[in-house]
């Protein structure tokens, strides 16, 4: 049998199959034990499949880790190159943006210096003039200054920025409970290993019936 006609055999017996399970109930003895001889037909088809694929699978998965593998030696240089200078990057940007933060706090405290200095010389001069009331008010109004923008980083073409929160844990005894992980593989192992026995707060273990059909 050439490979088309074995393909189209295989897909006929998948239909079929198919067409059987969908309409399966199982209410009796009889529906049961048909259910089951349909199972066992389902394993022999599953490996009538998988034979007649592993050689081209096999020859398209070693085709495709060579060439990824070829393609991997000339990404992965790239990767290191590129992620080094976003570090170096943002190191830098952050550090200019800190930088001009310090400088608009220093221009900003001289300027509502200077404007508070001015703010009690025209009160002063009011109040040597009589208008005692209009220096109040001078006194009591609030002090503003324009806002002051100085540059960090110089622009440049080619390059985008987004602000980006990650985490350290210092912790793990003060974590609050819901951001911890339930670790469902030490479960699962507790639950075979230990069957009925098994005891964890918190955690119901249970048993199930696994249909195993031979293949």
């Amino acid at each position: 049998m050439n490979e088309l006609n074995q393909e189209g055999s295989i897909k006929e017996m998948v239909s079929t199959l198919m067409t059987q399970a969908s309409v399966v109930v199982i209410t009796n003895d009889i529906e049961y034990e048909s259910a089951v001889n349909s199972l066992s037909s389902i394993k022999k088809v599953l490996k009538s499949v998988s034979a007649y694929w592993e050689e081209p699978v096999k020859k398209a998965r070693q085709s495709w880790e060579s060439l990824t593998g070829k393609r991997d030696e000339m990404f992965d240089p790239l990767y290191m190159v590129e992620s080094k200078l976003k570090i170096m990057i943002g190191d830098y940007r952050m550090k200019k943006a800190e930088e001009a933060k310090r400088h608009q706090d220093i221009i900003r405290a001289q300027l509502e210096a200077k404007a508070m200095a001015e703010k009690e010389e025209l009160a002063k001069e009011k109040a040597e003039f009589g208008d005692i009331e209009g220096a109040k008010i001078v006194s009591d109004s609030p002090v503003s200054v324009v806002p002051v923008f100085v540059d960090g980083a110089p622009k440049v073409k080619g390059v985008g920025f987004r602000e980006d929160w990650d985490f350290t844990v210092e912790d793990m005894d003060i974590i609050p409970r819901q951001y911890l992980v339930v670790d469902e593989k030490k479960l699962r192992a507790v639950a075979k290993a230990l069957k009925g026995d098994a005891k964890v707060p918190g955690v119901s273990f249970f048993k199930r019936v696994v249909v195993i059909a031979g293949r």
